[in-house]
């Protein structure tokens, strides 16, 4: 699976844990995914970076951020890719399932980067349409979100 999308799969786990509103097992399965995330950010800006999410004063492009370099360690440390891709319960049953639904969370996110610097230059007229836009891809993305974070804990 393609490492971009295991950190998609690893961030969308993430979002119940850090917000506080998932169900048990997947509250569980966020928190030991974020302590073994944590482990390796040892760089200032990443510690910043997750005393930030841990204090659920993270942004979006701070959310944005820590995928990014959760990405960039992925590719960095096979060892550490494995137990990502392990504790996400990747099999050869949810792995095409999961792969749709994590490119299709890839392109939201891509296509609300955009509109959330469009939005802060928007002018008074235009601002209205921005925000709905990026409500109505958001309250997108999080479905899909919940249709991941089921696949991953759903056991086979």
């Amino acid at each position: 699976m393609d490492i971009a999308l295991i950190g998609t799969a690893a961030m969308a786990i993430l979002g119940p844990y850090l917000g506080k509103v998932a169900d048990k097992f997947a509250e569980n399965v966020g928190e030991d995914i974020w302590t073994k995330i944590k482990s390796v950010f040892r760089k200032e800006k990443e510690l910043k970076l997750v005393e930030k999410a841990e204090d659920n004063k993270a942004t979006a492009g701070d959310i944005v951020e820590i995928e990014n370099l959760l990405v960039e360690h992925l590719k960095e440390d096979n060892k550490f890719l494995q137990t990502i891709t392990e504790s996400l319960n990747i099999t050869s049953y949810n792995k095409f399932i999961l792969e749709n639904n994590l490119k299709i969370a890839v392109k939201i996110r891509e296509e609300l980067k955009p509109l959330y610097n469009e939005q802060i230059y928007a002018d008074v007229a235009s601002e209205g349409s921005y925000k709905i836009r990026i409500a109505q891809m958001e309250r997108k993305l999080k479905e899909i979100d919940k249709k991941i974070i089921e696949t991953i804990t759903e056991r086979h």
